[in-house]
């Protein structure tokens, strides 16, 4: 239940995060099919365990348990899958990514590097608050 908490609220800021980003489509993989919706108007609401997707033309409520995978693109058949905080983008998120992240954060030109995934509090920058919050997910507190 916790990570369906984190996971929702996670989705809430990067869905704002993804309008002021100029992507125009938040992706879900739901039982392995894939349900897009447009970013315009977007709006997701958490309801224990489901999630209600609103935006200018339809609302569909999602059930937590099956979905696998949610990402942003600019195509409404699919994108790239950016997993915010895999700074490293060796498919899991570790102190290894938090490493990754210090080290852009203090200026350094670190590789391999995503840039799209280290911005981990969905603020429109990469400062020191990702850092601290990577942290936290990485020890899961």
């Amino acid at each position: 239940m916790k990570k369906s908490i984190i996971t929702m609220l996670l989705t809430m800021v990067m869905a704002f995060a993804a309008s002021a980003a100029g992507y125009s489509y938040l992706h879900f993989t739901v039982n392995g099919s894939d349900k897009c919706y447009s970013t315009a108007g977007l709006k997701v609401v958490y309801n224990g365990t489901t999630a209600t997707v609103t935006n200018n033309t339809t609302s569909a409520t999602l059930t937590l348990s099956q979905i696998s995978n949610m990402y942003f693109s600019n195509s409404n058949s699919g994108g790239t899958t950016v997993q915010i905080g895999d700074v490293n983008g060796d498919g899991s998120t570790s102190m290894s990514d938090v490493t990754t992240l210090i080290s852009y954060v203090l200026g350094n030109n670190p590789s391999p590097i995503v840039v799209e995934a280290c911005d981990v509090n969905g603020d429109g920058s990469v400062t020191m608050s990702d850092v601290t919050m990577l942290i936290s997910n990485v020890l899961g507190s």
